[in-house]
């Protein structure tokens, strides 16, 4: 991000080219892989965490295991675009980061969770509330991780995520 800022302003005329050079030279710098977290669950460690979040966030966490969508995906999932008969999720290019259609497969445990959701015969958010469209996960995925005995936040050693259900989901 500020690579791009940088070359932005360089654009623009605001800095001179020694400030691009700087960042240009930066990523020299940088160890290979220095960013990259490798944090997974153990399907029992999931199974922890599942049952120490609230109630609300379980098909939640559930999905995000189950399928590795992201975050955003799964919270502004509604139920046109889940198909319970055929086991898939479609999501068009206006709900991915990468804006690119998606097709996630729905295994037979996630579905048996979504088909306990209420609400399904609307076109509504899968995820609710109080009848309300569930906007954030922070704290109450935060509380269950310290609940469950997991390590919480990128900031703490071995502290795990939502996002890192994303990795966990690719080396099952």
């Amino acid at each position: 991000a500020a690579k791009s800022m940088v070359n932005t302003a360089f654009d623009n005329r605001k800095v001179g080219s020694e400030t691009v050079m700087v960042f240009k030279n930066c990523k020299k710098l940088l160890k290979k892989g220095a960013n990259r977290r490798d944090i997974v669950l153990t399907y029992p460690e999931y199974q922890i965490l599942h049952a120490a979040v609230p109630v609300h966030l379980k098909p939640i966490i559930a999905t995000a295991f189950w399928t590795g969508m992201r975050r955003g995906e799964i919270l502004k999932l509604t139920w046109d675009k889940v198909d319970l008969v055929n086991r898939m999720i479609r999501l068009r290019p206006e709900d991915t980061k990468e804006k690119k259609s998606k097709k996630v497969p729905i295994s037979k445990t996630l579905r048996s969770i979504l088909m306990q959701i209420p609400g399904r015969g609307d076109n509504g958010p899968v995820f609710r509330h109080n009848g309300k469209a569930v906007i954030s996960i922070r704290t109450g995925f935060e509380n269950g991780c310290k609940k469950a005995g997991i390590p919480y936040g990128r900031k703490v050693e071995n502290g795990f995520t939502f996002h890192d259900l994303r990795h966990t989901t690719k080396t099952i």
